[in-house]
């Protein structure tokens, strides 16, 4: 019986390959607290496809309908002038030479204006990140599909091995940890 196995082994490029991989995460995370939406551009092919994580909201297909969807919003965070951030944990990685898939939560942490004396809250979810290999080299998201969960998944999901694990609050109402 033939064997086959689809894991990858450790090579100078795929160590490359993951850096960048993992870079997306952080990019993404600076990228919610500085409200800018450059990294649509950045980080998702022009042909991606978005699922997001509200119920009500249709599949979004390119580039330009993906960054009208955060444009929205990082629009209604900007008028409370609240603070927002996101990060990831990735708890599966199938690494192929082309295609990269990753599977994980995220949660973000939503901090009103201080003078609204509203309390941080978070929210977290499931997500599904596709990754494919540009003919540059990079990596770019070609499907992002994201779903709703509590957040003691976040919290409790455990690391898979070379792939970008965020931190966490101390307690879900206190805010993040700062790295060390």
């Amino acid at each position: 019986m033939l064997s086959m196995s689809f894991g990858y082994a450790a090579t100078k490029d795929n160590n490359k390959d993951l850096g960048q991989l993992n870079k997306a995460y952080q990019i993404t995370q600076q990228s919610f607290v500085d409200l800018d939406l450059s990294f649509v551009e950045t980080l998702y092919t022009k042909d991606a496809v978005y699922v997001p994580g509200n119920s009500k909201k249709s599949t979004i297909v390119g580039t330009p309908a993906i960054r009208a969807s955060y444009e929205e919003f990082f629009s209604k965070v900007k008028a409370k002038q609240a603070q927002v951030r996101i990060d990831f944990r990735v708890t599966q990685r199938r690494y192929h030479p082309e295609r990269v898939t990753d599977v994980g939560y995220y949660l973000i942490e939503f901090r009103p204006a201080e003078n609204s004396e509203q309390p941080t809250t978070h929210f977290a979810g499931k997500f599904v990140y596709v990754f494919e290999k540009q003919s540059d080299g990079k990596w770019q998201i070609a499907v992002d599909a994201a779903s709703h969960t509590d957040t003691k998944h976040y919290m409790s999901a455990k690391p898979h091995k070379d792939s970008y694990y965020g931190s966490a609050p101390e307690t879900i109402n206190n805010g993040w940890k700062k790295k060390k």
